[in-house]
């Protein structure tokens, strides 16, 4: 696979999960996050090339946030080295400024236990 992330991305050192809003499906787990995208863990592929509306449940309130809703596309999903479960990776599109913010924050703070609500 071909590089072309533009940003660091920061591991979650906690079981984020992740939900299809559409359709209350959990999907995963974040792996790791920047505001550009995310790469989930599952227990099933997702579809490539297609758009989710997740619902990303946070473990602790950030900003008075305890989950964030963002679209994202599925750019790739593979089997993971555990052949339990597969990684994806998706682009965020069409974040709302008050989630990019929420983002930043996890991207700027590794450790997902201390925040500033």
């Amino acid at each position: 696979m071909n590089e072309r992330r533009k940003k660091t991305r920061r591991r979650t050192p906690c079981q984020t999960a992740v939900f299809d809003s559409s359709t209350g499906e959990h999907l995963g787990w974040v792996v790791n996050i920047t505001c550009e995208g995310i790469m989930l863990r599952g227990e099933e592929a997702l579809n490539t090339d297609q758009i989710y509306d997740l619902r990303i449940e946070l473990p602790d309130p950030i900003k008075g946030h305890s989950r964030l809703d963002v679209r994202a596309h599925t750019l790739w999903s593979q089997r993971s080295m555990d052949p339990a479960y597969y990684n994806s990776g998706l682009e965020l599109v069409e974040v709302p400024a008050h989630v990019n913010a929420v983002i930043e924050l996890l991207v700027r703070d590794a450790v997902f236990q201390r925040w500033v609500s």
